[in-house]
C-alpha cells in the first residue's frame, strides 16, 4: 500500500474574499461550454502539450470547467492534490515546473507517482478585476520540458480571455435576471392597473347615476349653489370615468404586437378608421402617401393612426377639418405623417403632449385625458421607432412617426 506525503498548498491570505468572489460568478458545476473548450484546445496547440485544463479552486476541491487530453468525465479532484492550488498563491506570475518529480510540492502527488504520471506543469492564474485568483488555465505533459517566453505570453493572454468569458457569462446572467425581474414587475403592474381601473369603473358609474337621479328627482330641493355643486360632481365623476378608461386603454394597447407583424395596407387601414371615427359633415380624412404598404405591426399602426386622426378630429376648432395621412420611405426608414388644419399647439406645450394625462385644450364632447399620445409614443418605441411633432398655432399640427423599413 502506497502512502503519499502530499504537500498541501497553503491557503491564500485573502481566501474568504477569494471564495466569495468565485461564488459571484455562479460558474461552479455548470455544463461544459464550447467557448472554454476552444481555449483549452488553443493552449494545448500553442504549448505543444497533450493535456490542458481550465480549473477553479473551490473551498475543498478543484473543479474543471474545461479539460483536454484526460477523461472527459473528470470534473473535479480534491483541493489537497490540486497542482493549481499552488499556482494561485502567486497570482501575478505563472507557475512553471519542468519536472514535478523533483519538486518537493509535487513529488509525492498521486497524479505524479501514479496515473497519468504527470511530469511537466505550467499554470497561469485566472486573475479577476478585483485581484482574486480563482483558478488557472494550465498545461501538462508526461515528460520534462520548458515553455518559450512566447508560449508563456500566449498562456497569459488565454488566462485573460477565460476571465473575460467568466465576466461575460456573469453579465449575461445578471441581465437575464434583471430582465426577468422587470418582466415580472411589468406583468404585475399591468394586472394591477387593469384590476384597479376595472374596479373603479363601477363605483364611478354609480356616482354619476346617483348624481343624475338627484338632478332629475330632487333639483327643486336645491338652491342655485347646490345645483352648481351637483353639476360639478357629475362632471368630475364623468371625468374620472374617462381617465380610468384611458388607463385601461393604455394597459391593454400593447398586447400581441410581436405576433402581429406583417404587410400593412395603409389604404385599408385609413378606410377602416374613416368608418370607425365617422368625421362630421364637412370634415374628411385623406391618404396622400407615396408608399401604401409597409412591413410592421398592423395592430400598432391602427392604434397609432386611430389616436392621431381621432385627436385631430376631436380637438379641431373648425367644421371643415382636414386630416392628411402620408407615408414615404427615406433610406431604411418609413415616415408616416398625420397633418391637420386644427388650432395648433403652442411651442411651450410641444414637449409635454406625450406625457400621460396631459392635454392642451378641451376636446369636443369634453372627453380626452392625454392617454392617446402616450400610447402612440410607446408603440412607436416598441417598434424601434420614434414620434415627433411640429405645430403652428392657428394653422395646424404634423405628427411624424418614423419606423424601420
Amino acid at each position: 500500500m502506497l502512502i503519499f506525503a502530499i504537500v498541501k498548498a497553503q491557503l491564500p491570505k485573502n481566501e474568504l474574499a477569494r471564495l466569495e468572489n468565485l461564488r459571484r460568478y455562479n460558474i461552479l458545476d455548470s455544463d461544459r461550454e464550447q467557448e472554454y473548450d476552444d481555449l483549452t484546445f488553443i493552449a494545448s496547440q500553442i504549448c505543444g502539450a497533450p493535456v490542458s485544463m481550465i480549473s477553479l479552486i473551490d473551498k475543498d476541491r478543484q473543479w474543471y470547467k474545461s479539460t483536454l487530453g484526460v477523461d472527459p468525465d473528470l470534473r473535479e479532484t480534491g483541493r489537497d492534490i490540486a497542482f493549481c492550488a499552488h499556482s494561485i498563491l502567486d497570482p501575478e506570475h505563472p507557475t512553471v515546473v519542468k519536472d514535478m518529480r523533483s519538486d518537493d510540492r509535487f513529488a509525492d502527488n498521486p497524479f505524479v507517482v501514479g496515473s497519468p504520471r504527470a511530469v511537466f506543469y505550467a499554470g497561469v492564474p485566472l486573475l479577476t478585476r478585483e485581484g482574486y485568483a480563482l483558478g488557472t488555465i494550465c498545461v501538462l505533459d508526461l515528460q520534462p520540458r520548458e515553455l518559450t517566453e512566447d508560449q508563456l505570453d500566449a498562456l497569459r493572454r488565454l488566462s485573460r480571455q477565460v476571465v473575460k468569458l467568466l465576466e461575460l457569462r456573469q453579465a449575461l446572467q445578471q441581465t437575464e435576471a434583471k430582465h426577468n425581474q422587470l418582466e415580472w414587475s411589468h406583468n404585475n403592474l399591468k394586472e394591477f392597473c387593469q384590476l384597479v381601473a376595472h374596479d373603479l369603473k363601477a363605483p364611478l358609474r354609480s356616482i354619476q347615476q346617483y348624481t343624475e337621479l338627484l338632478r332629475e328627482d330632487h333639483q327643486d330641493c336645491l338652491n342655485e349653489d347646490g345645483l352648481k355643486m351637483l353639476g360639478t360632481l357629475g362632471a368630475l365623476s364623468a371625468d374620472a370615468r374617462e381617465m380610468v378608461q384611458g388607463v385601461l386603454r393604455y394597459s391593454v394597447a400593447f398586447n400581441g404586437l410581436d405576433d402581429n407583424i406583417g404587410r400593412v395596407d395603409l389604404h385599408a387601414v385609413i378606410d377602416t378608421l374613416s368608418k370607425r371615427l365617422q368625421p362630421s359633415a364637412g370634415s374628411r380624412i385623406e391618404f396622400v402617401g407615396e408608399v401604401s404598404h409597409l412591413q410592421t405591426s398592423e395592430l400598432a399602426i391602427e392604434h397609432i393612426l386611430q389616436n392621431l386622426i381621432g385627436n385631430a378630429l376631436k380637438f379641431s376648432d373648425k367644421t371643415d377639418t382636414l386630416v392628411r395621412v402620408s407615408c414615404t420611405k427615406a433610406g431604411s426608414k418609413y415616415e408616416i405623417g398625420v397633418a391637420d388644419n386644427g388650432p395648433g399647439i403652442a411651442e411651450e406645450e410641444l414637449r409635454k403632449v406625450f406625457s400621460m394625462f396631459y392635454t392642451t385644450a378641451p376636446a369636443k364632447g369634453g372627453e380626452g385625458h392625454g392617454v392617446g399620445l402616450t400610447i402612440v409614443k410607446r408603440m412607436a418605441e416598441m417598434l424601434g421607432g420614434t414620434v415627433s411633432l411640429s405645430s403652428t398655432v392657428g394653422t395646424g399640427s404634423v405628427f411624424t412617426v418614423t419606423l424601420e423599413a
